[in-house]
């Protein structure tokens, strides 16, 4: 069975599960609520989220890697960049470059994508956030480095 919203093949090993949330049973899998399970049941036609719903998911995603990852690569530090500081002192290099290494690791798996339409080693999802993440943490580097 396919989910409605993503497609994606619900299986034993996407861990789906069920919760009420006001009401509403919902279906969780790979970690991300995305419809009901009447829906999935094929019980209620898809509802079609509203464009502010689809950008506040998108956002809660990016939301959730900048605070789960970033709590690893600041080692407790408040500075969203002392990854890039600490690597780009170390080896010389300006933060620009630093981050554009890290960034083009995911690219290079996007591009994967776009050529074979599949990624091995992470859902292409997961490597999308990753580069809407660094795109943000890009932004913060030019913020700083222009003042």
């Amino acid at each position: 069975m396919k989910c409605d919203v993503c497609g994606l093949e619900i299986t034993d090993e996407h861990c789906f599960t069920q919760t009420a949330r006001n009401g509403v049973l919902v279906a969780y899998h790979s970690g991300r609520d995305c419809c009901t399970v009447d829906r999935l049941l094929g019980r209620l036609e898809p509802e079609q989220p509203s464009e502010n719903a689809v950008l506040e998911d998108l956002l809660d995603g990016i939301r959730e890697l900048w605070q789960r990852k970033g709590a690893d690569y600041t080692r407790g530090s408040e500075d969203r960049l002392a990854n890039f500081r600490r690597n780009a002192e170390s080896l010389g290099l300006d933060m620009r470059q630093v981050w554009a290494v890290y960034a083009s690791k995911h690219w290079d798996a996007i591009m994967t994508w776009v050529k074979n339409g599949q990624v091995e080693s992470e859902h292409i999802e997961g490597r999308l956030y990753d580069i809407a993440t660094y795109a943000l943490l890009g932004i913060l580097i030019a913020r700083e480095q222009n003042k």
